[in-house]
């Protein structure tokens, strides 16, 4: 059963439903939240992470084709 409640708490909010995602008693403030960095060539972004997924700030770059 614990097996069958960890898949389910990783793919329900893939499909927008958060009812298992734990919320933090008080929002983390900027000096507390770990920063982030990507550098691949001569590209370089910034964020961090929150309950929900990665946050990427602004002034952050990106590549337009995938690779």
């Amino acid at each position: 059963m614990e097996v069958f409640l960890e898949k389910m708490q990783q793919v329900l909010p893939v499909l927008g439903i958060e009812a298992f995602v734990q919320t933090t008693s008080k929002p983390a403030s900027e000096a507390e939240k770990e920063m982030l960095t990507c550098k691949i060539k001569n590209v370089i972004a910034f964020g961090y992470l929150t309950p929900n997924g990665i946050v990427v700030l602004a002034k952050s770059e990106a590549v337009l084709d995938e690779r």
